[in-house]
């Protein structure tokens, strides 16, 4: 595949690249960027790239480049723009535990269709009031994020996407959740798979109409976003993203439990993979936000543990168990005789991309509840909105 080479915006009629514009980089969620795209590679459809000759920041040579991504040292001076923070039914304690003054906004994840249509959460209705209030009460936008990453109702989608009249009475039902709930908008976690081909087909065929309908049905007032994946760029068309007031990009799982040990969410695959959307596909910066896992995945010789010697381990399981490596994205350890290696983004590297994620339009992070008790690795990206 050819190399994903970085494209060069404009400020005030010189030429440099997208993080050294200081204010290019908005940092308010409905300013586009003001700077124009120039044309300069091809790449493929997914964005990716070899990871050979890249920088560690868009247009800096690595003999040039700080050590530090601190706050205070991030080449762009334009704070965050977004602080998007999805939290599951499964992980509501962090409603009394996190730090909400950090949030710009949150995905309730999931809601999803019955066989009649109609939207619900596996929220404790009491859980559910409780995160909403509290959004609310620190000016938070609050979205009902819709399918996820797990079977995420597959089969309930691909009936009701296919049916007659379905896509419309799917985007009707959700806008009267959100009038029912009193929130923001929906987030658009329809992931793509091909492990249902039912679900597949759906998704090709019917994804783009839903969320024109969807966008129709909440008006423009209310807020659509998506969640997606590189991989499956191509699926997300242009009339499709039109609908959106921006994406969240999922940087990871690149490797994982389904797969042999690797790094799951390098810094190098987040600069491919928004450079792709805002550039590649013409969004803009502002309309793309960086997604930052709060988690990681470990294979292990010992096939007895986890799923056949492979699992997940949140940010503050991998904190508290291996201190050592705390600075170390992807390291091996020794456990009563077995090899252990472990992928995840240390504290320094969710520093390192929030840094980054300020040429852009934010960043986000799945998943809240996966945080230290201190919620010290979303202090750590907050503090680029400062």
């Amino acid at each position: 595949m050819s190399n994903l080479l970085f494209r060069s915006i404009l400020c005030a009629g010189t030429a440099f690249f997208l993080f050294a514009c200081g204010d290019s980089g908005t940092s308010s969620n409905d300013e586009p960027l003001s700077s124009s795209v120039e044309e300069s590679s091809e790449s493929n459809g997914d964005g990716g790239s070899s990871d050979s000759g890249l920088s560690d920041e868009p247009g800096v040579s690595s003999e040039t480049q700080t050590s530090s991504a601190s706050a205070s040292t991030c080449a762009n001076t334009a704070p965050l723009a977004r602080l998007v923070g999805y939290l599951p039914y499964y992980r509501t304690g962090w409603i009394g535990t996190g730090d909400w003054s950090k949030l710009t906004h949150l995905c309730l994840a999931f809601f999803n269709p019955d066989q009649n249509g109609r939207f619900s959460s596996k929220f404790n209705d009491e859980k559910l009031a409780a995160a909403i209030d509290s959004a609310k009460a620190h000016g938070i936008k609050v979205l009902a994020s819709i399918g996820g990453g797990g079977d995420g109702a597959r089969d309930v989608w691909a009936t009701k996407l296919t049916e007659d009249g379905g896509v419309a009475a799917l985007a009707d039902s959700l806008a009267a959740l959100v009038r029912r709930l009193g929130i923001d908008g929906v987030d658009v976690d329809l992931e793509y798979s091909d492990s249902k081909p039912a679900y597949a087909a759906a998704f090709d065929a019917k994804y783009e109409s839903f969320v024109v309908a969807l966008r129709a049905a909440l008006g423009d007032t209310a807020l659509v976003t998506a969640a997606v994946a590189n991989w499956v760029g191509e699926k997300f068309t242009d009339a499709a993203l039109d609908q959106m007031d921006f994406i969240n990009v999922m940087s990871y799982d690149h490797s994982g439990t389904w797969t042999g040990k690797g790094e799951h969410s390098t810094y190098a695959k987040a600069m491919q993979e928004t450079n792709y959307w805002a550039l590649n596909r013409g969004r803009g910066a502002s309309f793309v936000v960086l997604g930052l896992p709060f988690y990681g995945y470990y294979w292990t010789t010992n096939t007895a543990e986890g799923e056949n010697g492979r699992g997940e381990l949140l940010a503050r399981e991998i904190a508290a168990f291996w201190p050592d490596h705390a600075d170390d994205d992807y390291f091996t350890v020794d456990e009563a005789g077995f090899e252990k290696t472990v992928s995840w983004n240390s504290l320094k590297t969710i520093d390192k991309k929030s840094c980054f994620a300020r040429n852009f339009g934010g960043a986000m992070i799945w998943e809240l509840g996966q945080d230290l008790d201190d919620n010290s690795f979303l202090h750590t990206v907050a503090a680029h909105r400062e």
